[in-house]
């Protein structure tokens, strides 16, 4: 059996030290990976992949005869030949747009950048729960720079308020289902990412839930006045 842990997003914020609690009991995976581009500033795309053992993780893959690179046959684990790293033979050079990052920001940027993203998080989270109309599934708590959130009541709510955002074309968030409740994904990762989009992000959220509200008070009404209307009619 092999073990891989995929830290996608998450990941990123490991360059900070108060979040590598995190990685408690890593060392059990065979693999682990994450994808700069969702989180540590890199294009489009690019993932970090850490293994246990290289030999084990290739012998599916390989394809080159023995003699075609000797000291890969004799060395295998000092050697790495990426083409057997994935069933394609060719493989797209994406490092070196990471290393421009790391050289750039240098460690000390890259964890401010991770800790306004966080910080950033919990501002929308704050704007969540001060609003009764929204909550924030214990199933789901707000975790580094991701906010699990819904409208109270029936998931279907939640949906209409989802399409009604994207709609707009303002923001773009996702749905995820936990438990059964259905609940919309923000979160945070533009590279030039404000407190003031933050507070542009929840006004759009807010405003869509106060427009489907009146949405669904107006089609009660128009349902109760056409009763009244077929009952009166049945009457006279």
């Amino acid at each position: 059996m092999w073990l891989h842990v995929d830290s996608a997003y998450a990941g990123s914020a490991f360059v900070c030290a108060e979040f590598r609690h995190w990685m408690k009991d890593l060392h059990y995976a065979d693999s682990f990976c994450f994808n700069p581009h969702k989180n540590l500033l890199t294009h489009f795309d690019c993932c970090c992949l850490w293994l246990k053992s290289q030999v084990e993780f290739t012998a599916p893959f390989g394809h080159n005869p023995a003699s075609f690179m000797p000291s890969q046959r004799l060395c295998p684990e000092l050697v790495a030949d990426y083409r057997h790293f994935e069933v394609a033979l060719g493989r797209r050079f994406r490092s070196l747009k990471l290393w421009f990052v790391l050289r750039n920001y240098g460690s000390s940027g890259l964890e401010l950048i991770i800790r306004q993203r966080v910080s950033f998080a919990r501002k929308f989270a704050a704007y969540v729960k001060a609003d009764n109309r929204f909550e924030i599934p214990l199933c789901a708590p707000p975790h580094l720079g991701l906010v699990c959130f819904r409208l109270k009541g029936e998931n279907k709510r939640t949906d209409q308020l989802l399409d009604m955002i994207t709609g707009k074309g303002s923001i773009f968030m996702v749905a995820a289902d936990i438990k059964g409740k259905l609940m919309i994904r923000f979160a945070v990762g533009a590279t030039f990412g404000t407190p003031e989009a933050v507070d542009k992000a929840w006004k759009e959220v807010s405003e869509c839930a106060t427009e489907l509200s009146q949405s669904v008070r107006s089609r009660r009404f128009d349902f109760a006045r056409n009763r009244s209307t077929s009952i009166s009619l049945a009457e006279f």
